[in-house]
């Protein structure tokens, strides 16, 4: 299944759980194929810009609650 996600989309890695705000598209080539990555700002350490690109398979959306707009304040205000 593909998953397509969109510039300011919450997402949620599925092993790790590290919630996060897309900013950005990429691809990686995986043997002979390209796969679509995700560029992803993560919203659980403010003060500090963690960005990480990974294959966007290992992600799924993730609601807005009110835990990921204390995050996203949080983070927007450091």
């Amino acid at each position: 299944m593909k998953v397509m996600f969109n510039i300011g989309d919450r997402v949620r890695q599925k092993k790790t759980g590290h919630v996060g705000e897309v900013i950005g598209h990429g691809h990686e080539l995986i043997g002979k194929n390209y796969q679509p990555t995700i560029k992803v700002l993560f919203l659980e350490s403010p003060g500090k810009k963690t960005v990480v690109e990974d294959i966007s398979t290992e992600w799924q959306p993730f609601q807005n609650s009110k835990h990921t707009e204390e995050l996203t304040h949080n983070y927007r205000s450091s």
